[in-house]
């Protein structure tokens, strides 16, 4: 779980692995450490007998302990639009902006996340938002960036009790004026300031054969089950990354043999400082 607090996705990946024939072991990850650190004490109540870690690193540059992943969670930051009828004092500060920022960070993660899993693993890209340039324009990056080496899955006869609509083949790129910017290259004649905000990668990809099938993705709208808005992407790690720029397929670089000591000490429920049995309440509350 590359971006694991609160927690709650995170306990739900524990109960599966814990009650599963095969077992396991759930990587939990946060890069801020107080969410991090409320998020171990969260998995503690649970009981003993979970194998679980908890780390905090950024997640662009989570380091790879020892195996690869059968499974990774790339649950990224976003923008929050799909939580706003829980949360409608979010109107006051949304604005198209959001997305263009978190794009590249979000694609960041992703690449991460997808260098974790080994070949034949499943990554799984999620949001919280309905913004395409946080949700298809990162997906399809990603599959651009990976050049074969992974697949988006058709995941439409997974639970089909829950409704969802279908990834979105083409989208509008806007500003924070709500202008309408149909290309990279109808921005030449803008500042560098405006121009620097703005990826190739978040506008719609060109049709024809070698167009991903977007529609693979799934988009959880509020009006088809009365809930929040969510977005989920299941991909299929089907060959090892390209090589970077510098001659090393990204997530290829192993932690020191101290710290994978140490990963396998905590995975074997050896903790290396004990928690205190109670999270400071100031901590708590800032964490929720």
């Amino acid at each position: 779980d590359v971006c694991a607090a609160p927690g709650s996705k995170t306990t739900q990946l524990l109960e599966m692995v814990s009650h599963g024939a095969e077992g396991g072991v759930v990587v939990a990850n946060d890069a801020e450490p107080l969410r991090a650190y409320v998020l171990a004490h969260r998995l503690r109540s649970l009981g003993a007998g979970l194998n679980a870690v908890v780390v905090t690193h950024r997640g662009q540059t989570l380091p790879r302990a020892g195996e690869e992943y059968d499974r990774v969670l790339c649950d990224v930051p976003c923008s929050g639009d799909g939580t706003l009828r829980k949360e409608p004092a979010l109107w006051a500060s949304w604005r198209p902006g959001l997305s263009l920022r978190l794009h590249s960070l979000q694609l960041q993660i992703a690449l991460r996340a997808a260098a974790l899993v080994r070949v034949g693993g499943l990554l799984c890209y999620s949001t919280c938002s309905l913004s395409p340039l946080e949700d298809e324009a990162v997906v399809a990056s990603l599959l651009r960036a990976a050049r074969g080496a992974l697949e988006l899955v058709d995941a439409s006869g997974q639970l089909p009790e829950l409704p969802r609509a279908p990834g979105l083949r083409n989208w509008q790129v806007i500003d924070d004026a709500m202008r309408r910017v149909p290309s990279l290259a109808s921005l030449s004649s803008e500042p560098l300031t405006v121009r620097r905000r703005f990826r190739a990668g978040m506008f719609p990809p060109k049709g024809g054969d070698g167009a991903p099938p977007l529609e693979r993705c799934m988009r959880f709208l509020p009006h088809l089950a009365d809930t929040g808005a969510f977005f989920v992407a299941l991909l299929r790690k089907t060959a090892p990354l390209p090589l970077g720029r510098r001659g090393q397929r990204h997530g290829q670089e192993a932690l020191p043999l101290s710290k994978q000591r140490a990963a396998a000490q905590l995975a074997a429920g050896h903790s290396l400082r004990p928690l205190p049995t109670e999270a400071p309440a100031a901590e708590a509350r800032a964490a929720e």
